[in-house]
Order: structure tokens, then sequence, then C-alpha cells
């Protein structure tokens, strides 16, 4: 009986060190990783901010330098805020809008269907017929307006590749006599930056389209408004900028 007892409590005392054991085994696996060691030396909240702040000055500077492109300027300052930790790669995967790159993405192929499809010759040719009905002054707002509007739909750069063919043959043709071509052009290259009337139009309408919860009748009911008085003023400054100025 008491060798059975003796068993019995030697069998208790070597069960002990098993669960102990497993126990500090299932408490080791739940313990997160210790984080690596940061690659550069962090700076405090001051630092962060004057380090978030210089980056973008540099990349801003160093594009008009021509240092670089924007695209590789760009990647090195986000590099350099993930090296000093003012945020973590988490945080600038996160900042990534997928839905944004998609829709800019797909405005190229967007504005691939008017060229081929022959609709931007076809509202090119309607241009061309305007220019000796309205005047030069109104001309330089239609061809402001009909930019902009196009730029509404597809991307700026895709839009200045279809109107610009455009206009090249309408001046080729003589059609624009009582304009410069600079001036035309001038016109046409603000009207694709004005694209305020759709959040599609251009990336930093999208990026804000969602956080400030704006819809498509937000930016009609302001951007529209906002184009017709940018094209008044535009055209007004463009018609009366002298050979001296714009050649």
């Amino acid at each position: 009986g008491g060798g059975g007892g003796g068993g019995g409590g030697g069998g208790a005392n070597g069960d002990a060190p098993a669960v102990s054991v497993s126990v500090a085994s299932v408490s080791r696996a739940d313990t997160p990783p210790s984080p690596s060691p940061p690659l550069l030396p962090q700076p405090g909240v001051r630092g962060k901010q004057l380090v978030a702040g210089g980056s973008l000055v540099a990349v801003l500077a160093l594009s008009l330098c021509g240092a670089g492109t924007l695209l590789h300027l760009s990647l090195a300052a986000a590099f350099l805020l993930v090296g000093v930790g003012c945020l973590t790669v988490e945080q600038a995967f996160r900042a990534i809008q997928h839905r944004v790159l998609l829709t800019i993405a797909a405005s190229f192929g967007l504005g691939a269907a008017l060229d081929r499809s022959g609709l931007s010759a076809m509202l090119g040719a309607l241009l061309a017929e305007l220019e000796p009905l309205l005047g030069p002054l109104p001309f330089l707002g239609a061809v402001f307006l009909f930019t902009s509007a196009l730029s509404c739909l597809v991307s700026n750069a895709a839009c200045v590749v279809l109107v610009y063919g455009v206009l090249k043959d309408l001046h080729d043709g003589g059609g624009l006599a009582a304009l410069r071509p600079a001036q035309v052009m001038l016109a046409m290259m603000m009207g694709a930056s004005a694209s305020f009337a759709t959040p599609i139009g251009y990336q930093t309408n999208l990026m804000v389209l969602q956080p400030g919860g704006y819809s498509f009748a937000d930016f009609a009911r302001l951007g529209v408004p906002l184009t017709l008085s940018t094209a008044l003023c535009a055209a007004a400054s463009i018609y009366s900028l002298p050979p001296s100025w714009l050649p």
C-alpha cells in the first residue's frame, strides 16, 4: 500500500515538471517576437516631423532640378521615412490606395478607346468648325473647356496627347490664323489641368473622395462653376499676352 502510495506520489511528482514545461512552451509561443533593431538612428517626435517635411521639400527641389524622376525620388523618401521610424512598413502599404491606382490605369484605356473609335477626331473636327464662328478669344475659351471636359474622363496626359494632334492638324491647315500656336497650346495645357468637375479626373480628387465623404454631385456642383470662371480668366490672360512673352 505504502509502495503504491509512494509510487502514486512519485508519479504525481514526475508529472509536475512536464506540466510546467508545457506551460512554459505555450507562454513562449504566445510571446510576440522582439522587434528588429532600427536601420537608422531613431529621432524624437520633433525630429521625425523635420525629417518628413525635409523629405517633401527635397523631393520637390530635386525633381525641379532634374536630379531624378519623381517616382525614384518619392521611393527614396519613403524608404528614408520607414528607416528613421516616421512610419512602419505596414503603415506604408496601408497608405497605398489600390482603387485609385486601378482607376488611373483604367483611364488610359478609356483614352485609347476614344482615340481608336474616332470620337476624339470627330470632336476635334467640330472644334475646328467653331473657330471661324467664335473668334480668337472665345475659341481659346472653347479649347480650354473642351480639354477640361475631356480631362475629367481620362488622365490629363492622355487628354493632352489626343487634343494636341487635333490642334496641330488645325494649325497646319491654316485654321488658326488669328492666334499664335503657343497661345492655343497654353490654353490646352491649362485646360488639361483643370479637371475639377469629376473625382476621376485627377489622382488627388480620388484621394479626398472617400475620406471627405464627397460624391460625384459635390464635384460637379463646385467644379463646373470653377471650371467656367477659370476658363474665362485663362482665355483673357492668354489672349492678352504679348509675343515677347509668349512667341
